[in-house]
């Protein structure tokens, strides 16, 4: 924002009311403490902890104990009475592609802006040159005087220090004044078109009362320069359009909004893109057409070892994707179970692969598949849950099958670090004194024998290795997945009915009879409470299953062809009822 300092490409600059640290050295001591404390005492706080102590920054951004950002708190005390009447505006104007803005995760996008800004600087705006000592460009600071974000006296401050900035104070405005028309026209006018410039609005006095006089200089008038350009009630003219359309700082820029991406996306209704990769036979040629759904600190790249011959012999197609978040789909700020359903078959109809199609979700992905069963069964033709993953807290599971589980207590702890620490949470699983990401270092406690021998000869988990796990964007990504899992669903699977009433399709339990992830208790008590479902037992079979050679084919028969493999019935067992 300040950095003038290497002045190769500047024709000219504006601050709009620009961001201050309140620990820059040469800003006044009590100057910086008399503005700092106008601001609300949360945001205080929120500034000193980034300036003193940043390691300890994304847990206060976290904790639910005491408030921290008003802006992000929804606290309208930081809004003077103009700028609450541009937010009422600006709320009547959809704003698309709002959710690109933490896209990557609030730490990336949000937390780390804060740290950056009241850190340490390499410079001291204040010690700055001007940039233009022959006045072939212009700098400019733009202030609203009723600012209850940036208080206007530290950029009165500034503007006095250096005295090559034009600075300019709007007396009823805030922080908002370049969402109005006329000041945007002002702004325009003063920085860009820099072979005619305008001052406009400029204070006679930095220390008096503030009066304002309008000076045209040259052939320009302000009247003239706000013709040239579009209101900014109808949106504010860009920077190609004032430097002309053929130009190739504007062909530049039309380029790089274009995102490029290593694998095919299709774009949702709310505009999020997900990522997805075809296998199989072509679609168009395809009987079958199956949806994978991967599970969790996986990918579209995940492994389906089904035979060729198979896949050839009955036309199978598969469709792989990237769920929200992962890989090379865009986060959804709004997720919950339901969006998970209503993803794969706005996925299927971009797709176009027609009324009805085969879900597949394997682990994690499965509380997908099961909101597929709640909320789209009318797209459904089969549907398989691989090693499903439970919700402890779905009402209908017995508490005499749980109470003693102790994958429960480690959810439930989980859980509450995730919703009241996740700061500390991700603090955990990256420190290396002590274990803690037992399922990711490939710990026996976690995995079966056969289990261990699987781990041996595939890649194993790379988005839950440590170095990765420091990764903010991996880490969002997988506790907003593991939050949505394990906390509270908008149905209970137990009472869901046959999507399929007529059996003219079916719906299928694999799960493994040595899973330490998963125990198979509850999933037999899930397929006992629904007798539609078919349920399916791999004997010696831990939570990758999906990795066992025959697996795969055992499990496209069932659900294409109803094929029921004898060695994976399971034995009967008596379960508790309550």
């Amino acid at each position: 924002m300040f950095y003038f300092q290497q002045n190769l490409i500047l024709s000219g600059a504006s601050l709009v009311v620009p961001f201050v640290n309140y620990w820059w050295p040469r800003f006044p001591a009590d100057l910086s403490r008399e503005s700092l404390g106008t601001l609300q005492l949360s945001d205080q706080w929120t500034f000193r902890v980034a300036h003193y102590t940043p390691w300890l920054f994304h847990w206060w951004m976290t904790q639910k104990w005491f408030p921290s950002l008003s802006i992000l708190a929804g606290n309208n005390a930081i809004f003077c009475p103009k700028d609450l009447e541009m937010l009422q505006k600006l709320s009547e104007t959809p704003s698309i592609g709002q959710e690109k803005i933490t896209q990557q995760g609030e730490h990336e996008s949000l937390f780390r802006d804060i740290l950056a800004g009241y850190g340490k600087w390499e410079f001291d705006p204040l010690d700055l040159s001007n940039p233009f000592p022959d006045n072939e460009g212009s700098v400019h600071i733009w202030q609203g005087y009723e600012d209850r974000i940036i208080p206007y006296k530290l950029n009165r401050h500034i503007a006095e220090k250096l005295p090559w900035i034009r600075y300019h104070e709007v007396p009823d405005f805030g922080h908002f004044l370049m969402f109005d028309k006329n000041q945007c026209e002002a702004l325009t006018c003063a920085t860009w078109l820099l072979h005619q410039p305008v001052r406009i609005g400029l204070p006679i006095s930095l220390t008096g009362d503030v009066s304002w006089h309008i000076t045209a200089q040259k052939h320009l008038t302000a009247s003239d320069a706000a013709a040239s350009i579009s209101p900014a009630s109808e949106g504010a003219a860009s920077i190609s359009q004032m430097i002309g359309k053929n130009s190739k700082t504007s062909a530049v820029a039309e380029e790089a909004e274009e995102v490029a991406a290593a694998s095919p996306r299709i774009k949702l209704a709310d505009g999020r893109h997900l990522a997805y990769r075809e296998s199989g036979v072509p679609k168009n040629k395809a009987n079958y057409k199956i949806i994978m759904v991967h599970g969790f600190g996986s990918s579209k790249e995940m492994s389906f070892l089904a035979p060729q011959e198979l896949i050839d012999e009955l036309g199978i197609y598969f469709l792989l994707y990237d769920r929200a978040g992962y890989g090379e789909s865009d986060p959804n700020p709004k997720r919950s179970v339901k969006s998970e359903a209503l993803d794969i078959e706005q996925l299927a109809d971009r797709l176009e692969l027609g009324s009805k199609f085969y879900v597949i979700g394997v682990s994690m992905g499965s509380y997908s598949t099961w909101s597929c069963i709640k909320h789209i069964p009318h797209r459904l033709a089969g549907v398989a849950l691989v090693v499903p993953v439970v919700n402890y807290q779905w009402p209908s599971l017995p508490k005499k099958l749980i109470k003693d589980d102790y994958r429960r207590r480690l959810i439930h702890w989980g859980l509450l670090f995730a919703e009241f620490a996740p700061g500390l949470l991700r603090w955990w699983v990256t420190q290396k004194w002590l274990p803690s990401t037992s399922v990711m270092e490939r710990n026996p406690v976690f995995f079966s024998s056969k289990d261990m021998d699987v781990l041996k000869i595939i890649p194993g988990f790379p988005m839950l290795t440590q170095e990765n796990l420091r990764q903010r964007v991996v880490f969002n990504t997988l506790h907003r997945d593991f939050k949505l899992a394990f906390t509270p669903w908008d149905f209970d699977p137990m009472d869901l009915s046959n999507p399929f009433p007529q059996n003219q399709r079916s719906v299928h339990i694999w799960q493994g009879y040595e899973d330490k992830v998963v125990p198979f208790q509850l999933q037999r008590f899930v397929s006992s409470k629904l007798p539609w479902i078919q349920y399916h037992e791999v004997p010696d079979g831990g939570h990758l299953i999906v990795h066992y050679a025959g697996l795969s084919e055992a499990i496209l028969r069932a659900l294409l062809l109803g094929e029921e493999h004898p060695h994976y019935k399971p034995s009967q067992v008596t379960l508790p009822n309550g």
